[in-house]
């Protein structure tokens, strides 16, 4: 049961790095000489290919934390795709804001430095680009939320933050709804019910299915 859903898309042919490209006299602004274009990645021109890459690989955010250069970023979107809808409205990614991700995501790896950055932002750590959708779990039959992401990116932030978290994160069979378990928190480490009420209607809801099978 995928904690977050991401449907993205690949460019068949791939994607290159293109350098910043600079205004001339005719194009100067205020500001002589800031980049009509900054440095970035274009798609190839190839179909689009449907890809799930963030639940092929739970751990993907590692890979791309380890991204640092233009071309480290052109090989991981050849393998995942784009990261955010900047392709899709300006026809590129923007290379230094996507690696300025990557750097942060190194940065943060360990749990005390994530623990310092929430307290820092008054308890809590926001990741936005996600929203909740009801869906009928296909396993159990049952109606559930899961979270979706807008882009990659996001998608990775997210990854990344259910990581750190660790097993003290899980998602309950009956309600899909994300509880915490372990140590401290009421619930066992390995739980896979947020109450032992949704862990009964379960079981009950299971019996049922199998006596009218």
């Amino acid at each position: 049961m995928d904690f977050v859903d991401f449907d993205g898309q690949r460019d068949s042919r791939g994607y290159v790095s293109m350098a910043a490209q600079k205004r001339g006299r005719k194009g100067a602004t205020l500001l002589t000489g800031v980049s009509a274009k900054p440095l970035r990645i274009e798609r190839r021109g190839g179909k689009l290919e449907s890809i799930r890459p963030t639940a092929e690989n739970p751990k993907l955010h590692l890979e791309f934390s380890q991204v640092r250069t233009a071309d480290d970023l052109v090989a991981f979107m050849n393998r995942y795709g784009a990261l955010t809808n900047a392709i899709e409205v300006f026809g590129y990614e923007r290379v230094v804001e996507i690696l300025e991700y990557a750097r942060e995501m190194r940065d943060l790896i360990g749990a005390d430095r994530m623990r310092t950055m929430v307290v820092a932002e008054g308890g809590r750590l926001d990741i936005s680009g996600l929203t909740a959708a009801l869906i009928v779990d296909r396993l159990t039959g049952e109606m559930r939320f899961q979270f979706r992401a807008r882009n990659l990116l996001d998608a990775l932030r997210m990854q990344f933050s259910q990581d750190l978290i660790g097993d003290k994160l899980g998602l309950c069979l009956k309600c899909g709804v994300p509880f915490r378990r372990g140590v401290g928190t009421g619930r066992r480490g390995d739980a896979l019910f947020c109450s032992d009420a949704h862990r009964e209607l379960f079981k009950s809801h299971n019996r049922s299915a199998k006596r009218k099978g």
